[in-house]
């Protein structure tokens, strides 16, 4: 794997160009396990669940029509759920 300076990387959400808008980033993940071990076995069994995660953006405020900012205030609210 070749590895590149991060001056050259780009932070994308969704189809929004952020990386000239923050001035950090953090991300977290988790999946829960569920114990189905039975009394017959002689170890631990384990599930994997549902995967979490979160992303946490810190940057400048702009209100510009192509923001950032723009971008999430139009997502506020809006229902993606299929029928």
């Amino acid at each position: 794997m070749s590895r590149v300076h991060s001056k050259q990387s780009r932070i994308l959400v969704n189809s929004t160009v952020a990386s000239c808008d923050i001035t950090g980033y953090t991300t977290t993940h988790r999946r829960n396990l569920a114990d189905v071990t039975t009394v017959c076995e002689e170890g631990s069994r384990w599930l994997p669940g549902q995967l979490t995660g979160a992303l946490s953006l810190k940057g400048l405020y702009d209100t510009a029509a192509a923001s950032l900012y723009a971008a999430a205030a139009a997502a506020v609210g809006v229902d993606d759920r299929r029928s």
